[in-house]
């Protein structure tokens, strides 16, 4: 299955790190576990979704979904 997003994308301010490591708690693990990655490195991004579609090839017919938010 294919499941594709468009739309706007921009950084947003380091500040918001805390609410997904908070919402995320996995992420406080994986990032100590990583010695090449630390949490100044990441930098956390804001979308905007206009549309997207969905394409399943394991169905015949081949089922196609677009959407708009």
């Amino acid at each position: 299955m294919d499941v594709t997003v468009n739309g706007k994308v921009e950084e947003v301010d380091d500040s918001y790190m805390d609410q997904i490591y908070q919402v995320h708690p996995e992420m406080v693990e994986i990032d100590s576990a990583d010695s090449r990655s630390s949490r100044s490195t990441l930098r956390p991004f804001a979308i905007t979704p206009i549309d997207g579609s969905v394409y399943d090839l394991r169905q015949k017919p081949v089922f196609q979904k677009h959407f708009n938010f």
